[in-house]
């Protein structure tokens, strides 16, 4: 079931809010039929629409059921995350304090009930949401944890559902400075990521202070500069590996990195192998 509406429409109606603890990746990638808002405690990984999110403590991600996800805690350490689970609207609703089930997406495709908002208003809403630091958040999260759900008392659904619209709209109007602001800024550390980039060098060309560049690029990827920056680098150094016949050295310079020593230790630290076993792989 679809349901079109504009952003300040929405009327949530939450169903479950918890703490969890991943320490195996989920198999395969499942649809929930509600919608999850995802906070990394802890870092991790989360897979959503084939795409993979790297989730620092403070990272949310916000799914609807047509988007399939699953969570990948990454080097044997457990994932910690507050969870919610709601409806954009109150056309649903059921019991409180109850988790709505999880399907296979041959499941899901078979007409699984669940109810996914369009956004009328910014389609941007309609893809899975990411904030890279969104840690502004936490002390609504918490007090939600608080709350009894299972009290049966109307007074406290009603403020649990109007807490939850405050975390959904402050993620949205989160999303729409990134957009008016971050969009340029992203772009160019992208295109110039072989650079020397720096906080103020970026400052200085966008008009911000260094510390707010450094605040807006965490909350758009999660990372601070220089991981991003390696981030990048390291991504067209895997390109180049599957490619071309450039040896490891000669994509270590042309990939900022100083020298094949350090792409190969970030590259084992980052991708769990080698330049050279990946090289391999990418070949079979």
């Amino acid at each position: 079931m679809e349901v079109t509406l504009k952003t300040e429409q929405i009327e949530p109606y939450l169903r479950f809010c918890h703490r969890v603890r991943r320490a195996v990746a989920v198999e395969s990638l499942c649809h929930a039929l509600d919608c999850r808002l995802f906070y990394s405690l802890t870092p991790g990984s989360m897979e959503v629409c084939g795409k993979m999110y790297d989730m620092a403590p403070g990272s949310v991600l916000l799914t609807q059921p047509k988007h399939a996800y699953r969570i990948r805690p990454r080097g044997g350490e457990p994932m910690r995350l507050i969870i919610l689970n709601f409806d954009f609207t109150q056309n649903k609703q059921g019991r409180r304090a109850f988790l709505m089930p999880v399907v296979l997406p041959e499941e899901y495709a078979k007409g699984a009930e669940a109810e996914n908002v369009n956004f009328a208003d910014d389609p941007r809403k309609n893809e899975p949401i990411f904030i890279g630091d969104a840690s502004g958040l936490l002390p609504v999260l918490e007090e939600l944890l608080e709350l009894e759900l299972l009290s049966g008392d109307e007074i406290t659904y009603a403020y649990a559902d109007a807490l939850l619209k405050i975390v959904l709209l402050r993620l949205f109007r989160m999303v729409s400075a990134e957009e008016k602001h971050g969009s340029g800024l992203l772009r160019y550390v992208r295109e110039h990521c072989l650079d020397p980039l720096t906080p103020e060098s970026l400052g200085e060309r966008f008009g911000y202070h260094p510390g707010s560049i450094g605040r807006l690029l965490r909350r758009m990827t999660g990372m601070p500069l220089h991981r991003y920056l390696i981030h990048l680098r390291l991504q067209k150094a895997a390109d180049m590996l599957t490619d071309t016949e450039m040896t490891v050295d000669e994509i270590a310079e042309s990939c900022g990195f100083c020298g094949s020593p350090h792409l190969c230790r970030v590259f084992r630290e980052r991708m769990g192998l080698t330049p050279q076993a990946f090289r391999r792989r990418g070949r079979l």
